[in-house]
């Protein structure tokens, strides 16, 4: 299940929406925006230093005109990446259509009653993404059939403006006729297409994410979270840092560097990986793992699961 010439398939299934998402995501460095760490360098005498900078911008004015006229495709690129993942994911479970082909609605709804057993990859070790991506697939559908086959709106500089009707027809007969009067953010159009994109890639290549992969999945769900309604991964304001330290020392004080985050995020939620450099080697701590570290940290074998090199 899931062999390199199924994966191959999906490839092929996507690749062009795939690479017109990766286009558009690069232009306005969308991943940037919502991914990125704000990095600082911390010696053993405290001292504070960003090299960072973002690129200037986001994309020039004429690429940020470029992808708001494309929003409507990227929007329904974004649904065929995901309605094509949970196609391959059916079929790969053995799960066949009860006609010709399947139709949205009965994917969506062999999905809904669990079919899939076995899913791939992320899909698999992170429940709350696989939740994410069913999600968009089933409150992405509408709108897009909308776009496809009827009058549903328009297409602004700051997004979709949705104003269209139609039957529910996950319900019972007889379907309930729903108005969708909603207004769909571009960036958020955006963050969702290439939550999408990753999510395939990583699928396709056949490879479980590491802890920074994950990180940046989560992020970029939360910034889709109107789309897709799932719980959010981080709190709506929260900050994220990279801090490189460097020391002579045999150990570090976390606590400081806490606080001193603390009043960095002004007070706000913050996350923040760890990179450590001394004489006798480096180490990498992801952010989900400092809450568990010992104050004051010692560089010593306790934390041999995170070293990177040996200096």
């Amino acid at each position: 299940m899931y062999d390199a010439n199924e994966r191959e398939d999906l490839r092929e299934r996507v690749g062009y929406e795939a690479r017109v998402i990766e286009l558009c995501a690069h232009t306005i460095q969308i991943h940037d925006k919502y991914c990125g760490w704000q990095l600082w360098q911390v010696d053993d005498g405290d001292h504070w230093s960003s090299p960072q900078s973002l690129q200037n911008g986001l994309g020039d004015d004429r690429a940020q005109a470029l992808v708001s006229e494309l929003h409507p495709l990227i929007f329904i690129a974004t649904f065929k990446i995901v309605d094509q993942v949970v196609e391959w994911c059916l079929v790969a479970n053995g799960i066949a259509p009860d006609h010709k082909s399947f139709s949205f609605r009965e994917k969506i709804l062999k999905v809904q009653r669990g079919s899939v057993s076995q899913w791939p990859g992320v899909l698999s070790s992170h429940k709350p993404l696989r939740d994410v991506v069913i999600s968009l697939h089933n409150n992405m559908r509408q709108k897009r059939n909308a776009i496809i086959h009827q009058p549903w709106g328009n297409a602004t500089s700051k997004g979709l403006e949705f104003d269209y009707n139609y039957d529910d027809d996950l319900q019972s007969k007889p379907y309930p006729k729903i108005h969708d009067p909603d207004i769909v953010a571009g960036d958020i159009i955006m963050a969702a297409a290439v939550l999408s994109n990753e999510v395939q890639e990583l699928v396709v290549k056949g490879i479980s994410p590491n802890t920074k992969q994950v990180n940046s999945l989560c992020r970029l769900a939360d910034a889709c979270q109107p789309i897709h309604g799932c719980q959010r991964f981080f709190p709506i304001d929260c900050k994220f840092f990279a801090i490189e330290r460097t020391t002579s020392q045999p150990e570090i004080d976390i606590n400081s560097i806490k606080a001193k985050l603390q009043t960095k995020s002004n007070g706000k939620p913050f996350q923040f990986t760890l990179s450590i450099v001394s004489g006798s080697g480096k180490w990498s701590i992801p952010a989900a793992e400092i809450q568990s570290l010992s104050n004051p940290l010692r560089l010593d074998t306790s934390l041999d699961s995170f070293r990177v090199s040996q200096i």
